[in-house]
């Protein structure tokens, strides 16, 4: 019986860990006259099982932010400037190149 309560209590800690942590993300657009600010500090965090909404107006950064979080921004114009992106305890912010 005893290792079933520890079993069970480490898949819960698993459970209750966060799954995304987004920390102060700004992100920018270089065009040729400027620097575009698209994102201003954005902050939320996700725990596994849960699911979020996002919801606004057009242009106010909602797929700047999902292109941001999965590093799928375009070419060399955009870029996260600051901030911190944590999947699964790992900054997505401090990994080279761009993903597959």
């Amino acid at each position: 019986m005893p290792k079933n309560t520890e079993v069970s209590q480490a898949s819960q800690g698993r459970q209750n860990k966060q799954l995304l942590e987004i920390s102060g993300l700004k992100t920018t657009f270089q065009t040729f006259a400027e620097v575009i600010r698209a994102l201003q500090g954005v902050d939320f965090t996700m725990s596994r099982g849960e699911t979020l909404g996002m919801v606004g107006e057009t242009g106010c950064g909602k797929s700047v932010t999902a292109l941001s979080i999965l590093r799928l921004l375009p070419g060399r114009s955009g870029k996260i400037a600051d901030g911190k992106i944590v999947f699964e305890g790992s900054d997505l912010t401090d990994l080279t190149g761009r993903p597959p």
